[in-house]
């Protein structure tokens, strides 16, 4: 990005600030507001911290996750969202005695903060300001672009007292001189009453009783963190009377100069940072940008012929990044906002880290996890602010397949087996208590993972949840191959069955034949389907849900939610007329990005073009705001037209999900151990390069309307008889160019095979499709052909089903480690 220049908008002394909304660029990926701040608001995440700042670039909100008890509040420092008159920590820049306020122009917006221009044409000086969150602290810097008349220099911060969040229970020391060589500190202690702790206690027990049986963890009563403010060479502190205090810096007349907001937990890691700050505070910054476009280097490059989308994808992984706890390595707070770490907002879409070079992450992830299982109840769902965290409220077995899903995802996308044998155990470990679960017709039972009170969705302790469950088929999908690779036979043949059982039993249970649409719940007592009808009925974390339900179901649910969910910013979590809707002015009120997958799926299946773009619209409209959002308030039929959190763009679920909804649904791209498939997806033409698979990397020409191939072409040689690319074709650098049709083929063609690798495919003279597939679990064989096909496995028929109005067939391909030449003679 350049500096700003002599003839750019940048504010002046002469002037006041410009002050211009929503006025970014998207010509690259980083987003740049040429005028300004640019928003209303944004948010910035550094692991530990984080940080609001104004539309006039004062700081709103100052947060720290360090040792505080987690009942009580993170805001340690609030500024006025509208007045600039409350001033905190407002970064300012002295100029031969004169202060001034740090404006903006031509200011690049980064997960972790933003760089920013400030001129003053009259004295002759020129800066590129920046603040830059780590994962402990706020440095504020300044870099000295033009200093014509060599005027003296000096940063300064000016402070309301008042500020200070004080929240129930909260106490505080004033700033103190002398703890470090280099600026202030604070100590801050909050502590819980004894009343409200057993308040407390007696509330989560109550949850835990309905949703989490057994005794959980609270975390601390009581905790004390520390604050320092801190310049290299010191800072001299002016209180005045009204509570104002001034911070300012030794002088400089050039370079680039940090002061640093630093919060720690004990006051040696307070000493050791603050230490380690003052030397090298500007180095850190440094490494933070590289880290960045290293990190934008590493992941797929979208072009989808809109700018702001492409900047949306682009810059999903290292926002992802920025909400990465760094001192607890596999954890992520869930948003910028007020979340610590949460496992399904971890566990969830492990494709987005293993596609964008986010690898050692994902594998600590499956170690955090394991090494802090609850030792009855397992996986963690939320954790408590202790060193090391500990589970307070564990997942429902059902959803820590979750974790399976996510070991599973490791191995078939960095073909690094080895992690497969070190997590097996603890893997097996959850499917083993599932069990228990789990009734005669292959259904695990228990409330949902997902509305936080699924009381509210008829659930009433005797429940079997569409949501839990399909989360549990695609677990236990992951476990039966993990097991077979293995050698575990008996657990691979265990999930088996239930997979089997399943199949045949998921679409009676839930599948109300009244509203062609899936019901939220069951009564497992009765069977009776409750009239509630989710948005995130299937949780879609892999392409396995497709053996789950049919092409024809899912255009049902795609027809169910465009009538019922859809709104001009997304789809509702249940319909209006349907009796949970708004139960708790809430979750159940807003539209979520955790069922885009699965309504991007159903509409792409359904070749519904007008939504899919629709859905990339109301995508740009929450990008143009520099938001993943978590949730968008929709109580009303017509919009707010603002945002609920303006600038909370830091959500780790939100940002996941919509980027695999573009992947899977839009893209029609879908990855499992057997390789890659495609699928039907937008029609626009889309590229996609640098996609990592194993020791391939992928360029992807995509277009077209259709789910068959007009052309499918892999490094320049066309592909036939198969919608699924053979395995032996994807190593080294990989063009793939796919153009969908909608006309028939006239010869049959594979449409899928999860869990199995074609490593062979074309058709023979006869019309036929003959290959060579390799399983280590059986496979269903999905298939187009004109009319009745006979397939042959290994040279004998083996029999399914056909349905004649689609002219596609399915059949379950008996694989077990070897390799079997099949063919489908249509």
């Amino acid at each position: 990005m350049k500096p700003a220049n002599k003839s750019a908008r940048a504010a002046s002394a002469k002037d006041s600030p410009v002050i211009v909304l929503n006025d970014l660029r998207f010509d690259e990926v980083t987003p740049v507001s040429e005028c300004g701040f640019g928003l209303l608001q944004n948010t910035y995440a550094g692991g530990r911290v984080g940080a609001a700042v104004n539309f006039f670039g004062g700081l709103n909100e100052v947060q720290y996750w360090g040792t505080l008890p987690m009942h009580m509040t993170r805001m340690l420092f609030m500024g006025n969202p509208a007045s600039s008159y409350q001033r905190c920590f407002r970064a300012q820049v002295v100029v031969d005695g004169e202060p001034y306020n740090l404006e903006f122009s031509n200011t690049a917006h980064y997960p972790f903060g933003y760089k920013s221009h400030f001129a003053i044409p009259g004295r002759g000086v020129e800066f590129a300001h920046r603040l830059t969150l780590l994962n402990d602290a706020l440095v504020f810097s300044v870099e000295v672009l033009r200093n014509e008349h060599n005027l003296p220099l000096r940063h300064r911060f000016e402070h309301h007292d008042h500020c200070f969040n004080a929240a129930p229970g909260r106490s505080r020391t004033g700033w103190e001189e002398g703890v470090i060589p280099s600026g202030w500190v604070m100590t801050v202690k909050d502590v819980i009453p004894d009343d409200k702790w057993e308040e407390l206690q007696s509330e989560s027990n109550k949850l835990n009783e309905v949703k989490f049986p057994g005794s959980i963890a609270q975390g601390c009563k009581e905790g004390t963190i520390w604050i320092a403010l801190l310049n290299k060479g010191g800072l001299c502190m002016r209180s005045t009377t009204s509570g104002r205090q001034y911070f300012t810096g030794r002088e400089f007349r050039g370079g680039e100069h940090a002061s640093v907001l630093l919060f720690a937990s004990s006051r040696e890691e307070m000493m050791r940072r603050a230490d380690e700050l003052e030397k090298k505070a500007v180095s850190f910054v440094k490494a933070k940008e590289r880290d960045y476009k290293r990190d934008l280097a590493k992941a797929p490059r979208f072009e989808t012929g809109d700018k702001v989308f492409n900047s949306m994808l682009a810059c999903a992984p290292p926002t992802l990044r920025g909400l990465f706890v760094e001192d607890v390595p596999g954890t992520a707070r869930a948003s910028s906002g007020g979340y610590w770490v949460w496992g399904w907002d971890t566990l969830t879409c492990a494709e987005v880290h293993l596609l964008s070079g986010q690898v050692g992450f994902a594998r600590d992830v499956l170690r955090f996890y394991r090494d802090t299982a609850h030792p009855k109840w397992g996986v963690g769902h939320q954790f408590t602010m202790d060193q090391p965290p500990q589970v307070r409220i564990p997942m429902a077995y059902s959803a820590q397949m979750m974790y399976v899903i996510f070991l599973y995802q490791y191995g078939i996308h960095t073909g690094d087996r080895s992690v497969w044998n070190e997590y097996y155990s603890f893997a097996k470990r959850i499917f083993e208590c599932s069990l228990a679960a789990i009734n005669s017709s292959g259904m695990g039972e228990g409330p949902a993972l997902w509305p936080d009170i699924p009381s509210l969705c008829g659930h009433t302790g005797n429940d079997i949840s569409v949501f839990n469950n399909s989360i549990q088929y695609q677990g236990m999908r992951c476990i039966e191959e993990l097991a077979a690779v293995l050698g575990d036979l008996e657990i691979a043949v265990k999930a088996r069955g239930i997979c089997r059982l399943m199949e045949e039993n998921f679409v009676p249970t839930f599948w109300d034949e009244k509203r062609g649409y899936f019901a939220d719940s069951v009564d497992s007592k009765t069977g009776e389907k409750r009239p509630s009808y989710p948005a995130h009925a299937l949780l879609w974390m892999t392409s396995f849900l497709s053996d789950l339900v049919s092409p024809e179901r899912l255009k049902a649910c795609a027809s169910f939610l465009a009538a019922n969910h859809m709104t001009p910013r997304g789809f509702l979590p249940y319909p209006r007329w349907d009796s949970s809707f708004d139960g708790d002015g809430n979750q159940t009120g807003q539209i979520w990005p955790t069922h885009d997958m699965f309504v991007t799926r159903c509409q792409a299946v359904a070749g519904r073009q007008d939504i899919l773009e629709g859905w990339i619209d109301s995508s740009d409209w929450y990008w143009k705001q520099l938001a993943y959002i978590e949730g968008y308030s929709a109580q009303t039929v017509n919009d707010s037209g603002t945002l609920d959190c303006a600038g909370q763009k830091m959500n780790f679920f939100g940002t996941k999900t919509t980027y695999m909804a573009f992947l899977t649904g839009c893209a029609g791209l879908h990855f499992d151990s057997g390789g890659i498939t495609l699928s039907e997806g937008l029609a626009r033409p889309l590229k996609i390069s640098r996609v990592p698979f194993r020791k391939a990397v992928l360029d992807l020409s995509l277009g077209g309307k259709g789910k068959f191939a007009r052309r499918l072409l892999v490094n320049g040689k066309s592909v036939a008889g198969s919608l699924k690319i053979p395995i032996t074709l994807l190593k080294g650098k990989v063009d793939i160019v796919f153009e969908r049709v909608e006309k028939n083929p006239a010869h049959p063609i594979i449409l899928s095979l999860y869990g199995a690798e074609i490593r062979k495919v074309g058709v023979d003279r006869r019309g036929g499709v003959q290959a060579v597939v390799f399983g280590n679990t059986p496979a269903w064989l999905r298939y187009y052909s004109r009319k009745p096909a006979t397939v042959l496995f290994d040279g004998r028929e083996i029999h399914g089903e056909y349905d004649p109005t689609t002219r596609e067939g399915k059949v379950l391909l008996p694989l077990a480690s070897s390799a079997v030449a099949i063919e489908i003679a249509g």
